[in-house]
């Protein structure tokens, strides 16, 4: 075996301190010592102070570095996440394996990914790791949390060298102490089980979206606040999801109806702005663009497609104040969807149907109000009339449903539209 100055380092320690004064020398090649120059092996960086603090601190800013710059990128947001996904996990996930890590530092980590994960999906604030990571809720990520992700590539760890044949890895197989924390500790996934038995009396989602936190009367009650947990305007249970969405009486008093007028007058605004901005900007026909040799083509200015930019004549009808009356020469028909937008020149109809229910409750009720204009719909087709029909969704809490972005998109709303009506 040979030595490699060049690749070697030295240090000296005299009564227990680190020294720079001495110098070792092989074949006139002075090694260079490690405090001035650390070395790393297996990706590994090792340097005078034999501890992992200041890497585990520069790993922290590196994380917070990628996470920004990804955040400031004009991607959308669940391109954010993919990057996240197969870019920056496995980057952070070799130094956690690789130097000793404490599980807090971990957290912290998820932690700090979360908010910006919760941010890019839109996710609400208040959704905890339970709800973000778990597998048997509504929300399945591709990837897990890093916590999860640490301590499986831990015990993976330990398997390793616990099985190796190899009696030198097996000698170095981690302390009992290491071998207890990653074998007998519980798993994440019964983890979040526990935590949404726990959130359940609080009024947690059943499927660990959002936990409910609020001070409605049954939430009182759990806290000893007071002494009843029923609705103070029925005798049903005082929860959220019975206030906003489930109490006879807020029903008979049209407090439901106001709100939902409340947020078609916002969507059918939003829609307005759209039908304005684009009545005098058609989407031109495509061109040729012709290129001389060697230079490269220009970006032009993005083209923004859709229904509302196939004709300059488009009319917003609402169901608001003025009951809506379904324009007679299409169909006679006694259904009243909630907004039409009518094109006479192309004969281009759209229908939306919105819906304000609670959100465990917004599949279901696109499915419900689906089903009930679906006859309408094939009788204008058979018209000679374009149809587009969508229900659309948002949750009683503030949560916009898919079908309000698919929405937008398709009929070509502008982006400052899209964040109006959400």
């Amino acid at each position: 075996m040979s030595f490699k100055p060049t690749k070697s380092r030295s240090m000296v320690l005299k009564k227990g301190k680190v020294v720079d004064k001495l110098r070792f020398v092989i074949s006139g090649t002075a090694i260079q010592s490690i405090t001035v120059q650390p070395v790393k092996s297996l990706g590994k960086l090792f340097d005078s102070s034999l501890k992992d603090t200041a890497t585990i601190q520069k790993s922290t800013e590196e994380l917070g570095g990628w996470l920004t710059k990804v955040d400031n990128s004009a991607l959308p947001g669940r391109f954010k996440a993919w990057i996240y996904q197969y870019s920056i996990l496995p980057r952070v996930l070799w130094p956690l394996l690789v130097y000793a890590v404490p599980v807090t530092t971990v957290e912290s980590f998820e932690r700090k990914i979360s908010s910006f994960l919760r941010r890019w999906l839109g996710l609400p604030r208040s959704l905890n790791s339970a709800a973000l990571y778990g597998t048997s809720n509504s929300l399945q990520l591709p990837f897990s949390g890093l916590t999860e992700e640490f301590k499986v590539a831990r015990t993976r760890e330990a398997l390793q060298y616990r099985d190796s044949r190899d009696y030198n890895p097996k000698s170095a197989m981690p302390g009992a102490k290491r071998e207890t924390t990653y074998f007998r500790r519980r798993s994440e996934q019964a983890w979040r089980k526990s935590e949404w038995v726990g959130q359940w009396d609080s009024g947690s989602w059943g499927h660990g979206q959002v936990y409910d936190a609020l001070p409605s009367p049954a939430n009182l009650h759990a806290w000893g606040k007071s002494e009843t947990p029923t609705c103070s305007l029925c005798s049903g249970r005082g929860s959220l999801e019975h206030l906003l969405s489930s109490c006879p009486k807020s029903l008979a008093d049209s407090r439901y109806r106001w709100r939902h007028d409340q947020v078609l007058k916002a969507v059918a605004e939003s829609i307005a702005l759209a039908i304005s901005t684009t009545k005098h900007h058609h989407a031109p026909k495509k061109a040729i663009s012709f290129i001389k040799a060697g230079e490269r083509p220009r970006a032009g200015p993005q083209i923004t497609t859709g229904l509302l930019h196939t004709a300059p004549d488009w009319q917003l009808h609402v169901d608001l104040g003025k009951q809506l009356i379904f324009p007679q020469h299409i169909v006679t028909t006694s259904l009243r969807p909630d907004m039409i937008i009518i094109s006479e020149a192309s004969k281009y109809l759209i229908m939306l149907e919105l819906t304000v229910p609670w959100e465990e409750r917004i599949e279901g009720a696109n499915e419900r109000k689906r089903a009930k204009y679906q006859e309408l719909v094939e009788e204008c087709r058979g018209r000679g009339w374009r149809t587009f029909y969508e229900p659309i969704e948002v949750g009683c809490r503030g949560f916009a449903g898919r079908s309000l972005c698919k929405v937008f998109g398709r009929i070509g709303s502008h982006r400052d539209s899209q964040k109006e009506g959400h």
